[in-house]
């Protein structure tokens, strides 16, 4: 997982939207948008589960990695090699992403998708990088398997109920999705889409 850095003031634009992670908040910052939209937490992945699985996530309660004697869900996504990448547990498909010292947002697509904006960097404003990402083809793409109608942005640590770190929800419609990860030093944006269904023609 990416070092730790030292946290600063990350602006992030998503169209319409501009946010203050990590920092003071910004006198531009639209009224309706609150510390509660961003999840962070001390270091471990943040992850991105479906909604039944959070009564079973047990985070790093006697991790191994952690000196315990169980293996958790915290070791389960420790082992992943990479941010971005999609896991089973518990019966259900989930996201692993970058280490949660990176606040992440989440957010319902108008395509009645989700987004995923995990930023590295306030070097490049977030409109610049998301209009760059929107022209380059994904550096992975899955098909996940959604089965729960939520999904439940998490500090991987943390227990299902976000009893420590807190946790986000955004509704989303159960069925066959497109994954496309957009992975570059300065964020790791993910997209989930709602794959077409395809007929017969007679």
């Amino acid at each position: 997982m990416r070092k730790f850095r030292r946290r600063e003031i990350l602006l992030l634009a998503l169209p319409g939207l501009v946010l203050g992670i990590y920092g003071t908040a910004l006198s531009h910052k639209p009224s309706n948008v609150t510390e509660d939209d961003f999840i962070g937490g001390d270091g471990g992945p943040m992850v991105v589960l479906q909604s039944s699985v959070a009564t079973k996530w047990l985070g790093t309660a006697s991790a191994v990695s952690l000196g315990g004697t169980t293996e958790t869900d915290y070791d389960a996504i420790c082992r992943v090699s990479e941010p971005g990448q999609l896991i089973t547990r518990y019966d259900r498909e989930m996201l692993v992403l970058d280490d949660s010292e990176w606040g992440a947002y989440i957010f319902s697509l108008p395509s009645g998708g989700v987004g995923i904006v995990q930023q590295f960097s306030g070097e490049t404003p977030i409109t610049s990088l998301v209009s760059q990402t929107a022209q380059r083809c994904p550096t992975r793409t899955y098909t996940m398997t959604v089965q729960d109608n939520a999904l439940r942005l998490l500090v991987g640590a943390d227990t299902g109920d976000g009893q420590i770190y807190r946790f986000k929800d955004v509704a989303v419609e159960p069925g066959l999705k497109s994954c496309d990860v957009f992975s570059s030093p300065e964020a790791l944006i993910l997209t989930i889409t709602p794959i077409a269904p395809t007929y017969n023609r007679r």
